[in-house]
Formats: structure tokens, C-alpha cells, sequence
């Protein structure tokens, strides 16, 4: 009697055994993995980080799709809830929808523009493939995709797309813009936010930089934003919005030389605003100038040929610049608070960006000395670096600088707080580290941060491409190894 009862039960525990493990398998499901705000070292290489992530419990047959816009993807199959693949990877779920995660550090604040340049992508994509078809040669104009003054949803319903792909988490329909310029170019821009807010990207077809002052572009706005010029002649894609032109493709920094003659890219930038400042004094005294006020003297964008014109510069000034064009530059006018005298301001770029520089002329004292360059000089508040040198011995300051908090950070018997990035005062302070310890020729404590990522590893990083070059290392704290460094 007591076999047969403790032979019921055994079956019946494994019937409720395979039930439950049925109903396990039948909770499986493909999830895609948005992985954004991260290191750039767990991109080199992906199939590495697939790896990683195939071993996080509850995850399996992790492959990577793709790294693009600084979302790095993932595909994967689980029975865990969104919640806990979050709490697993150690990131933050920002969003859940249609099978995809969006995740991201604590720390990346603006991660979730992810979400808007995911859509922006979509958009330009199906734009590119359908004006394609239009073009049989390179002499087609490009007609007009869209009705004219269409709305945001007529022309998702001309690409094929429903309305509801607009609405998200951050950005919903009302927030996007697809504007079109048909004919020979074909330039598209699609942008959500606010307002259309672009910063110049130096492309030789960014035609629409209305900065005239070049001031630095508001990193908090609620602006994301691409544009895509169709030239047969040449064009491409580009993001025009401040944290997007880092994503641009072309990467360079500041000890960036002209090739073939190792003249850094600055130097030439430089020379170019002296000849601009120069001509803008002398264009300040012609006659039926010289009667204008401040405000009505010419200023904004280069580009514009009419005001190249004006200013009288040559022929020569037409020549293209490597890694400058003329949408860098933007001319103003301002009056010394001490001396009265009006001063014409060239910009090149905005103040991170790795070009930018910041030169001032004093017309009325050019005038006074019959504009004799020599005697009144421009005055620099962001000049040209004299030679490449000063970028080597900043590179070599911020890998010792680099090796002293990776040393801190893993002398400590526990992580900091993974909440927020860490920098100055509150970096040192964390790690149990005095503030001269990072005190330099170039960089202190200010210049240096510790981002929390995922799986429990840290990003320690310093400088960027204002500076001449950034410099980071990925570590993981539980192995007290390097994951991947860039120096």
C-alpha cells in the first residue's frame, strides 16, 4: 500500500515536473537587445560581447546584429521578465516594446534619443530606396516623394509605414518633421524635438547653418535630428543634432594634418579666419558700409556666396579646406567694453567640437594703422596648437592620469555607487584619492571620468576630440582586468 502511494506521488511529481517545464519552454521568447550609452570597448569586437552576454544566466543564444548610431543590438532568447534581463545585465529598461529592449547605464543621460534615431534610420532608409528608383542617370531631378505641406503622417503612409511607429516612450507623432527638397540634390531632413536646432558638421552640402554667433550647441535640448542630401554627384547621410555628429562616420581630433604636408588642420582653419577677419575690416569701411550700424553690418554663415562677395575676399578664398568648409565659419561684430572700438569675430565650428577656433580683429584700430596686418594682429581666444607635439605630451599626461584611478578603483573592496558618473571633487573623493594625484600640465581631477556600464564593469575616461583625442579604459571590477583601452 505504501509503494503504490509513494509510486502515485513520484508520477505525479514528474507529470507536475514536466508540466511546469513545459510551460518554461513555452515563456521562452526572442527578445532584441538596444543596448545604448556603452563603451565603445565592448564594440571591438561584438562577437566578443555576444560571448559575455551568452553566459549572463537566463540569456541564451545571444547573437549580435549590428553597432550603428551608438545602439549596439542584440538578439536573444529567454524566459526572463524585461525587468529581470535588466537587472542582469546591470542596466537601466528605459523602454519595452514589440520584442525589443531599450537599455542603457544609469549614468547615459541622453540614451534615450536612442529611440528617436531608431526611427529617424527607418525613415531615411525607405526615402533612399524609393527616390533610388526614381533616378535613371545621373541628370534626373529627383520629383517630389510627397504631396505638398503633406503632414508627418501622409508621408509615413507614402513610405509605407503606420503612424503608430511614431509613438513612443520619449517622442510621440506630433514631435517629428520629414521635410523634403526635391529636384537635382534631393536633400531630406527628418528631426524630432522642439525646434530644428542643427550644429554645422562641415559637410559640403550642410547648407542650412543658421548659428551666426557659433555659440555651443544646448546639450540638454530636445533635438534629434538627420538630414540626407541624394546628389548624384555625391551627398550622403549625416546627424546634424549635438550629440549625433559624433556619429558621423568620419572620425578625426585635433592634431588632424593636411595631407601631404603636415600642416595641422588648425593651422590652415586659422590662416582662413585671419584672411576673413581682415577682409571684414576693410569691408567695414566701404563706402555705404562705413554709415552702418553694428546690427546692420554683415554677419552669420559663410557659405552664403553673396556675403563672400561683399567681404571682397579673392578667388583664392574659394578653395576648399581640408576638414573645414565654409558652413564652418560664421562672421559677428562686437564692441570692446574698455576701448568702444568694433571688433569683427570669426568662428570656426562651436567650442567642443575638435576644430573649433575663436579669433577677433579691432577694425577701428586696422583702420588707424592704414590696415597694416603686422601692427594690429588678431587676437585669439581659441588659437591654432603651434605643432603636434603638445598632443603627445597631453596623450602621455592622461595615460598616466588613466592608470592612476584604475589602480584606485580596484585597491577598493567593493565598487562606488553605479547611480551617476563621476568627475572631479566626487571622483576622488569615491576612489579615497587626493586631488593632486591628477594634477597635471594639461588635465585635473575635472578632466576625468568613471562611468558604470554593464555587468558590473567600469569605463574610466579622459580628455576628447577638443583636447586632441580622448583616451578610455573599460575594466571589470569583479577580475580586476582591461576589457579593451584607447589611448
Amino acid at each position: 500500500m505504501i509503494r503504490k502511494v509513494l509510486l502515485v506521488a513520484f508520477s505525479l511529481g514528474l507529470l507536475f515536473w514536466a508540466g511546469s517545464r513545459g510551460q518554461a519552454q513555452e515563456a521562452e521568447r526572442a527578445v532584441e537587445l538596444r543596448l545604448v550609452g556603452l563603451s565603445q570597448g565592448y564594440t571591438r569586437p561584438l562577437r566578443t560581447t555576444s560571448e559575455r552576454l551568452g553566459k549572463v544566466p537566463g540569456l541564451r543564444e545571444v547573437k549580435a546584429i549590428s553597432h550603428r548610431a551608438g545602439i549596439t543590438r542584440f538578439t536573444a532568447r529567454t524566459a526572463l521578465s524585461n525587468d529581470a534581463i535588466a537587472a542582469a545585465l546591470g542596466l537601466k529598461l528605459l523602454d519595452a516594446r514589440d520584442g525589443a529592449l531599450l537599455l542603457a547605464p544609469a549614468a547615459a543621460g541622453e540614451a534615450w534619443r536612442a529611440e528617436a534615431r531608431l526611427v529617424i534610420l527607418a525613415i531615411m532608409e525607405a526615402i533612399r530606396e524609393r527616390q533610388h528608383r526614381q533616378r535613371r542617370n545621373m541628370w534626373d531631378e529627383l520629383p517630389n516623394l510627397f504631396p505638398s505641406e503633406s503632414s508627418t503622417e501622409q508621408a509615413l503612409k507614402v513610405l509605407g509605414f503606420e503612424p503608430r511607429m511614431l509613438e513612443g516612450r520619449f517622442f510621440k507623432l506630433k514631435d517629428y518633421h520629414i521635410e523634403e527638397e526635391a529636384g537635382w540634390n534631393g536633400t531630406y531632413k527628418v528631426w524630432a524635438g522642439e525646434r530644428y536646432a542643427p550644429v554645422p558638421v562641415g559637410n559640403l552640402y550642410d547648407f542650412d547653418f543658421s548659428n551666426a554667433q557659433g555659440e555651443e550647441p544646448d546639450a540638454k535640448a530636445r533635438f534629434v535630428g538627420a538630414r540626407m542630401n541624394l546628389s548624384s554627384w555625391g551627398g550622403g547621410f549625416w546627424w546634424v543634432d549635438f550629440h549625433g555628429s559624433a556619429l558621423n562616420g568620419v572620425e578625426f581630433e585635433r592634431d588632424a594634418t593636411v595631407a601631404g604636408s603636415g600642416t595641422l588642420a588648425v593651422q590652415a582653419g586659422a590662416e582662413r579666419i585671419v584672411t576673413v577677419l581682415q577682409a571684414a575690416a576693410r569691408y567695414r569701411f566701404k563706402e555705404g558700409v562705413d554709415k552702418k550700424t553694428k546690427d546692420e553690418l554683415l554677419r552669420g554663415s559663410l557659405a552664403n556666396w553673396q556675403s563672400k562677395s561683399e567681404l571682397g575676399l579673392g578667388e583664392d578664398y574659394w578653395d576648399c579646406l581640408p576638414y573645414y568648409n565654409d558652413n564652418a565659419f560664421s562672421l559677428s561684430w562686437f564692441k570692446h567694453e574698455q576701448t568702444g572700438h568694433l571688433h569683427a569675430r570669426v568662428k570656426a565650428f562651436y567650442p567642443s567640437h575638435a576644430l573649433h577656433l575663436d579669433g577677433d580683429l579691432d577694425v577701428d584700430a586696422a583702420k588707424a594703422s592704414d590696415f597694416n596686418v603686422e601692427k594690429v594682429p588678431v587676437r585669439w581666444t581659441v588659437g591654432a596648437e603651434k605643432d603636434a607635439n603638445v598632443f603627445e605630451q597631453r596623450r602621455v599626461e592622461l595615460a598616466a592620469g588613466l592608470k592612476v584611478l584604475r589602480d584606485a578603483l580596484f585597491a577598493l573592496p567593493a565598487p562606488p555607487p553605479a547611480a551617476s558618473a563621476l568627475s572631479g571633487q566626487a571622483l576622488c573623493a569615491a576612489l579615497s584619492l587626493a586631488e593632486d594625484k591628477l594634477k597635471g600640465a594639461h588635465f585635473s581631477a575635472a578632466d576625468y571620468l568613471l562611468l558604470p556600464q554593464m555587468l558590473g564593469d567600469w569605463e574610466i575616461r579622459a580628455g576628447s576630440s577638443a583636447t586632441g583625442g580622448s583616451s578610455w579604459t573599460l575594466v571589470s571590477f569583479t577580475s580586476k582586468t582591461d576589457i579593451r583601452s584607447y589611448r
